[in-house]
């Protein structure tokens, strides 16, 4: 038989569980100050997000553009790494995984 106290738990437990999902993921990150650049698996290269640049990788392009990386170009042939869109946030990543290359914002 289920008693007040029970449903009580259960609508506690419940909230909690959902303010703990929602701080955890909505969030605001603060935004990153480089971008890291990884090709297998090694540090490639470190550019400041500040400074508008493209970059020509083996396989990729990567842009640098108002505060915002991108990857613009991709030899790759499903092309995920250009849908991933634009990040400038601290821990924010692009990732192509046919070239090995890692993009990271620090």
């Amino acid at each position: 038989m289920v008693k007040k106290a029970d449903i009580f738990l259960l609508i506690f437990f419940l909230l909690s569980a959902l303010l703990i999902f929602s701080l955890f993921f909505f969030s605001p990150k603060s935004s990153g100050e480089t971008l890291v650049i990884n090709i297998d698996n090694r540090e490639y290269m470190r550019l400041p997000l500040n400074e508008d640049t493209t970059v020509n990788l083996p396989e990729n392009t990567v842009v640098i553009k108002d505060g915002k990386a991108f990857v613009e170009s991709s030899l790759c042939p499903d092309k995920v790494c250009i849908n991933q869109g634009k990040i400038n946030r601290k821990g924010e990543t692009v990732i192509c995984l046919p070239a090995r290359v890692v993009l990271e914002v620090e």
